[in-house]
């Protein structure tokens, strides 16, 4: 690399000090402002620069529990919650129906880090603590049964076909457990099976957004409307 090439602004990745020379390629390099250090790694080629991070800096951990745990816990304790009131013949309030759908989303909806090393290079030496120290998907696993228990509760009481609200949470719920252990079963199979996943995504909110605009969904059997909701449902899941 000349000297010319090697004069390219870059900065610092922690405190965005401008750096004008860079060390040689697998060189350290100290930060003149904030004192980080650095492994340097450049690509010749590309004259593009990987700062690696060597300072080490204490990971959050609330309660001194594993990332997540806490997480973890309010997402069983609502369960749980939701399960006694349909053990006990009460409906699911919208408020907590609600919540329930939001942590279900969360556990089923977003993609999974690898690794709490969100912004180093991956160690693989590096030991990661699962929620609460369970065995991972243990926590996905007890928020679907209470789930299917629940949705079992109160088909056998005839509460989840006559009450909407139910049948539309469950239906929800339905999609989004669905596309996760389809996102499980069908990797691998190429980026053309997640390009036909993603415009049927984008048609189906394209479709509810006119419905609900203009108000015709009105028009619609119910259950119909449910179904298009759990499509969308069901690709946020598959992402997971």
């Amino acid at each position: 690399m000349t000297a010319k090439e090697r004069d390219i602004l870059y900065r610092c990745p922690h405190c965005r000090e401008q750096i004008t020379r860079l060390p040689d390629n697998h060189t350290y390099y100290t930060c003149s402002r904030c004192r980080t250090r650095y492994l340097a790694m450049v690509d010749e080629q590309t004259n593009t620069v990987a700062f690696v991070d060597q300072t080490t800096r204490p990971s959050s951990r609330p309660l001194g529990l594993p990332k997540g745990s806490v997480r973890a816990l309010v997402a069983l304790s609502m369960v749980a919650t939701c399960t006694a009131l349909v053990a006990r013949g009460h409906d699911v309030p919208g408020a907590l129906a609600s919540l329930l759908l939001t942590i279900i989303g969360f556990y089923f909806g977003f993609r999974v880090k690898s690794a709490s090393l969100s912004d180093r290079v991956y160690d693989p030496s590096a030991r990661r603590e699962l929620p609460l120290y369970l065995p991972g998907g243990v926590i996905r696993t007890l928020l679907i049964l209470a789930c299917l228990f629940m949705a079992g509760l109160l088909l056998h009481r005839a509460r989840l076909l006559s009450v909407p609200a139910h049948l539309e949470l469950f239906v929800i719920l339905a999609g989004l457990i669905a596309g996760h252990y389809f996102h499980k079963v069908s990797r691998g199979t190429g980026p053309l099976l997640g390009h036909a996943k993603a415009a049927l995504a984008v048609v189906m909110a394209a479709g509810l957004s006119w419905l609900f605009v203009t108000e015709t969904h009105a028009a619609l059997p119910p259950f119909a409307v449910m179904l298009l909701c759990a499509t969308i449902s069901f690709y946020y899941g598959s992402r997971s």
